[in-house]
């Protein structure tokens, strides 16, 4: 269900992956950095032909928004914890497949 040219699972342990609708949400575990995952995970997405389309970095937290073409398709969150030295990682990702076939 994770989207193969995600850059999700690189960057910790996937917990669980749920379908809701035309999204596919994720959560895993990381005992990584956010001030070096976040560039990493930006990178990779770009190299994998997305664009990053909003991006917020406060060091505890951070949240990458990014589309393909005109399309919104994700976002990625970064948290500290649940413990200390545990950063928490979630995917909210819809295909522009999916978006467009779902408005028309």
């Amino acid at each position: 269900m994770l989207p193969t040219d995600v850059p999700f699972a690189d960057f910790g342990e996937v917990v669980e992956i749920a379908e809701d609708d035309d999204f596919v949400n994720a959560r895993a575990y990381s005992d990584g950095l956010i001030v070096e995952m976040d560039p990493q995970m930006q990178r990779e997405l770009i190299a994998e032909k997305y664009q990053i389309v909003g991006h917020d970095n406060e060091g505890f937290e951070a949240e990458i928004f990014f589309a393909r073409g005109s399309e919104t398709v994700g976002t990625i969150q970064m948290r500290d914890g649940p413990c200390e030295g545990i950063v928490t990682l979630l995917l909210t990702y819809t295909s522009p497949e999916k978006k467009k076939a779902d408005d028309e």
